[in-house]
């Protein structure tokens, strides 16, 4: 049994949470007592929270703030928000997996042989990807224009099924 609370079983702690934390520093001027997130694990568990609640835009947002001064300063990402011990930490490659999930809206269930596309709320105007896939890799492209997207899939095994959601913009 999951012990995950939920926004509909705590919509005020889920409001908080999305709105009184992250990376603008809100949270020290409303509660000075708690330390701020670090990179590891916190950066992380924040993209979580923000992908549960389908905050995908948001997600893009901070992953700016969080993680692009990072890249621009050392073309890594880090274990620390401070450039100080492993600026080149493995475990950072998390936020592919939530730019893959979140940003391109891309999933692949290998079992059932699946590749899912979520179009539903696309943060941004164009979106690429490049995921592999048993015996190769497949390409997504998507791109945005006056509300209509286009989606481009190449390298999608004969076996695999591409499933298109229109999932709603958050």
């Amino acid at each position: 049994m999951s012990t995950f609370t939920s926004a509909a079983k705590q919509p005020e702690l889920w409001r908080r949470l999305i709105t009184e934390f992250g990376p603008l520093g809100k949270q020290r001027e409303l509660y000075p007592e708690l330390h701020p997130a670090n990179t590891f694990p916190g950066y992380y568990l924040r993209l979580e929270i923000l992908s549960r609640a389908g905050l995908r835009t948001q997600i893009v947002d901070e992953m700016k703030q969080l993680f692009l001064p990072m890249a621009e300063l050392t073309g890594t990402l880090w274990e620390h928000k401070d450039p100080r011990a492993s600026c080149s930490h493995g475990f950072a490659s998390h936020v592919v997996h939530v730019l893959y999930r979140d940003v391109l809206g891309c999933s692949i269930d290998a079992d059932n042989k699946v590749l899912r596309l979520d179009q539903g709320g696309l943060p941004v105007d164009w979106c690429n990807g490049v995921l592999p896939v048993r015996g190769g890799h497949v390409t997504v492209n998507l791109h945005t224009h006056d509300g209509d997207t286009k989606v481009a899939v190449s390298g999608l095994p004969k076996d695999f099924e591409l499933e298109i959601q229109e999932g709603e913009s958050v």
